[in-house]
């Protein structure tokens, strides 16, 4: 939230190959649904040298929540173009505690927990607990060493490796 998100388009050819620039092309940027969760910020005021250019959005998250954009060529010829859709989530800024690696036995369990990152009105970054089980956040792992609950307790299994979480 309050954080500035810049989009931008990738164009491919029929074999897959990434065009170098779109640059030049028109484009139509529609905030379709969640015009109350972001706002589109113009480009050329966040940086003089995109000034002009329709393949950038920019846009800011004001509100929590999930808002929905639809970005359209409007070149001639190009008509047969899908239009395309951009979902965005706007989320508190968070991190997994604890934030480095740590090691656990075989067979035993770990309490993760999340925090809230808040700069304060002084600029100082405060760490604010988020309330877990929460439905906002989904805990997963990328292992068959063990597995994760919503609560945030990771269960090791008798396997010996590594997880991310």
């Amino acid at each position: 939230m309050n954080d500035i998100q810049h989009l931008h388009i990738e164009a491919f050819d029929d074999e897959e190959g990434q065009f170098s620039s779109v640059d030049g092309f028109r484009f139509d940027w529609t905030i379709v649904d969640g015009n109350d969760k972001i706002k589109k910020m113009n480009v050329g005021e966040i940086d003089s040298k995109f000034k002009g250019r329709q393949d950038l959005f920019v846009v800011r998250g004001v509100s929590l929540g999930k808002a929905k954009i639809r970005v359209r060529l409007l070149e001639p010829g190009y008509e047969h173009l899908q239009e395309q859709f951009i979902e965005l989530t706007v989320i508190d800024p968070f991190i997994i505690s604890p934030e480095k690696a740590i090691f656990i036995m075989p067979l035993s369990q770990y309490q993760f927990s999340l925090c809230n990152l808040v700069f304060e009105d002084d600029g100082t970054l405060n760490h604010r607990p988020i309330k877990i089980p929460n439905s906002n956040y989904s805990w997963k792992s990328d292992t068959s060493i063990g597995a994760i609950s919503d609560d945030g307790i990771f269960k090791s299994s008798i396997d010996k490796g590594l997880a991310e979480i």
